[in-house]
């Protein structure tokens, strides 16, 4: 089932419509390994010891990959940033109580 999506192919040109596929995306230590949604294909990866991370619907196995980083960055990026916002405030709230 290929949905139509627009797709980036190239950075800083325009967008073309491409249909997706859905990739499985699979790690065996630090490498990341996109291949497309087939459960033979990805029963001989598990074989080889990769583990299954997440499936995602891209244009190719690049940006597949890509999704999956900026998935992953969205995850640590989210916290610290909330991290940065409260400390000031519980610093100045601290500061404002002990005086």
């Amino acid at each position: 089932m290929a949905l139509v999506l627009l797709c980036n192919l190239y950075p800083f040109s325009h967008r073309q419509v491409v249909s997706s596929m859905d990739f499985y995306i699979l790690k065996k230590q630090e490498k990341l390994v996109a291949i497309p949604a087939d459960e033979q294909s990805c029963k001989q990866y598990l074989d080889e010891g990769y583990f299954y991370v997440d499936k995602i619907a891209a244009c190719n196995e690049k940006s597949a990959l890509k999704r999956q980083q900026a998935k992953q960055n969205r995850f640590f990026k989210t916290p610290t940033l909330l991290l940065l916002l409260v400390l000031p405030i519980i610093i100045f709230a601290s500061l404002q109580i002990t005086r």
